[in-house]
């Protein structure tokens, strides 16, 4: 859900910048013990061990939830298709551009709607709700993706496009890897009734 998504991606800076300050910190203090002087001073490589440390950690949780919200797609999958317009039940010519022969054709339909959520706004002032929008595979069909392409045919008993503003229909081609990788960016498909 969005909700959710707003969180981490709020997260994120502040491990990002948060990182840097806690490693700009520890290294100004690494700075600042090697400048003491005589030879009782503490030895300065405690301070940049701990700010490497913090950075490596501050920065690997912002990429760990860079990555959740921002899922790799394959590379190097181009899609295809003879026409962005098609009537439910009749076919549609897509190919693939890779090297990889065991990639696959996927025409793929979602779901995009609306969920009412309750969550605590804020202490004390009680709980609030709020629309958020989630989306979910509502049906895909994969197809060994051939030298010369495919033909996928949109089964007349889907949905057609449609987009809503509580609910939306969202078809694509999609292109992955052979044994079910990563799809690649999807090219949008409107599915007429």
């Amino acid at each position: 859900m969005r909700l959710g998504r707003g969180v981490l991606g709020c997260i994120v800076p502040f491990f990002a910048v948060g990182g840097a300050l806690f490693g700009a910190g520890f290294a100004g203090a690494a700075f600042l013990v090697s400048a003491l002087p005589g030879d009782d001073a503490p030895s300065p490589l405690p301070f940049a061990a701990g700010a490497a440390g913090g950075l490596v950690v501050f920065w690997g949780l912002a990429l760990l939830f860079w990555r959740r919200l921002h899922p790799r797609r394959t590379r190097g999958l181009a899609v295809t298709v003879d026409r962005q317009r098609v009537r439910r039940g009749e076919p549609l010519r897509a190919q693939v551009s890779s090297g990889d022969p065991t990639a696959e054709l996927g025409l793929v339909l979602r779901v995009h709607y609306d969920v009412y959520v309750r969550f605590d706004a804020d202490v004390g002032s009680g709980p609030s709700s709020g629309r958020a929008t989630s989306d979910a595979t509502a049906w895909s069909s994969w197809t060994p993706a051939g030298p010369g392409g495919v033909t996928l045919i949109v089964p007349p008993d889907r949905p057609p496009s449609y987009e809503g503003s509580a609910v939306s229909f969202a078809w694509a081609v999609h292109a992955r890897p052979g044994g079910g990788g990563p799809p690649s960016d999807g090219v949008p498909v409107w599915v007429e009734p």
